[in-house]
C-alpha cells in the first residue's frame, strides 16, 4: 500500500465517473467502495471510513498540545536481542546441511577412492 495518501477533494456520484466501465462501477459500490476525487483529479475508490481517516489525518495538532500534555513517565522494557550467530543458522539451516552433506560426501571419496575404481 502507497505511503504517500492524497488529500480528498470531493465525492463524486457513481454515475459520472469516467474511466471504468459499468460492470466495475458496480462491483465496487458492491462492496461498499465510493468514487472520490484527489487532489491530482484522479478518482479513488474508498470506503466512508477510509475517507473520514484521510480527512482526520490531515488536521493539525496545535503546538500548545505537545507543551501542555503530561509525558508518560512508564518504564520502558529493554528489548531481548537474539543471538545473531543463532539468528543465522535458523535463517540459513537448509543451506548449512547441504553444505555439510556434500563435504561429508567429497571426503568419503577423497579416503575411500578404491570404491570408484
Amino acid at each position: 500500500m502507497a505511503k504517500h495518501k492524497s488529500k480528498i477533494v470531493k465525492e463524486l456520484d457513481p454515475k459520472d465517473v469516467e474511466g471504468f466501465s459499468e460492470a466495475r462501477i458496480q462491483h465496487y459500490l458492491s462492496l461498499g467502495y465510493y468514487p472520490f476525487l484527489d487532489e491530482r483529479s484522479k478518482v479513488k475508490w474508498l470506503t466512508p471510513a477510509q475517507a473520514n481517516m484521510r480527512v482526520a489525518s490531515r488536521m493539525k495538532v496545535p503546538f500548545s498540545h505537545y507543551i501542555f500534555t503530561p509525558k508518560s513517565k512508564g518504564r520502558y522494557r529493554r528489548r531481548r536481542r537474539r543471538n545473531r550467530f543463532l539468528s543465522f543458522v535458523l535463517h540459513h539451516w537448509l543451506f548449512i546441511v547441504l553444505t555439510l552433506l556434500v563435504i561429508v560426501g567429497f571426503a568419503y571419496i577423497y579416503l575411500f577412492t578404491s570404491i570408484l575404481y
